[in-house]
């Protein structure tokens, strides 16, 4: 005993013609349009590779600074002994 109201069936809905996004556009402009996006795609992926590549190049550098900083830091005197032999045996 539902009180909303219930279809008969007897009313069919309109059909509504089912069309693509591009149905009213020509085969060259269909070309031309697809040769843009294409060209965009493209672009959007070389630029991603670009920002992946720089990325990378980045956390490279980093490393190395990193790590020569360490060696910086465990070895001080190593750099002042080997400059002392050096110049000690050049006389």
């Amino acid at each position: 005993m539902c009180s909303s109201p219930k279809s008969s069936g007897n009313a069919r809905p309109r059909s509504v013609p089912v069309r693509g996004v591009f149905a009213e556009l020509s085969q060259s402009n269909r070309e031309k349009f697809a040769d843009v996006a294409n060209a965009a795609q493209e672009r959007r992926e070389q630029r991603l590779q670009a920002r992946v590549y720089s990325a990378k190049k980045s956390e490279t550098n980093k490393n190395q600074q990193t790590k020569a900083k360490r060696s910086e830091k465990a070895y001080p005197l190593h750099w002042v002994i080997k400059k002392d032999l050096l110049s000690f045996l050049t006389r």
